[in-house]
């Protein structure tokens, strides 16, 4: 029983995730344009070209997908989280730029609300990375499976 709460667990856990990387690959084009709008370190003097924005999308939805099945099947779970975690890391980074808006460069208010609960929600998903980093996968995961059987469980 414990082992099917726990699967349920990283099956949802995953859902934002694979729905992000559905959304991403349903509209390259939008998330092309979205990489363009973000602020990268030196983004003043080295442009980014629109092929390697699409590469980096490509990238992106890839990581998004191998790390969600890692994180759901158990199998090399901590991988897939920290996947995952480096993703969000990147995102809360960079897209949208909640720094501008903390410090208040933002002129709609609304926008900066928004993009603080965004924020908030992705260290909040980050702390779940974190969780199974350090824990592993859980009851009902490959890993558990092949160490149990490793020691003669």
């Amino acid at each position: 029983m414990l082992g099917l709460l726990s699967l349920f667990g990283r099956i949802f856990l995953s859902a934002i995730f694979l729905a992000g990387a559905v959304h991403l690959g349903m509209d390259l084009h939008a998330a092309e344009q979205n990489l363009e709008k973000a602020e990268f370190p030196g983004n003043d003097y080295l442009i980014m070209k629109q092929p390697a924005l699409y590469y980096v999308a490509v990238a992106g939805i890839a990581v998004l997908i191998i790390g969600s099945f890692l994180l759901i099947v158990g199998a090399w779970g901590r991988l897939g989280a920290i996947m995952l975690a480096a993703f969000l890391v990147m995102i809360m980074i960079y897209i949208p730029n909640f720094w501008a808006n903390l410090l208040h460069t933002s002129q709609d208010p609304a926008i900066e609300g928004h993009h603080g609960m965004q924020f908030i929600a992705n260290l909040s998903l980050l702390g779940a990375m974190i969780f199974v980093i350090a824990n592993g996968a859980g009851r009902g995961s490959v890993d558990l499976a092949k160490k149990s059987r490793r020691i003669g469980l």
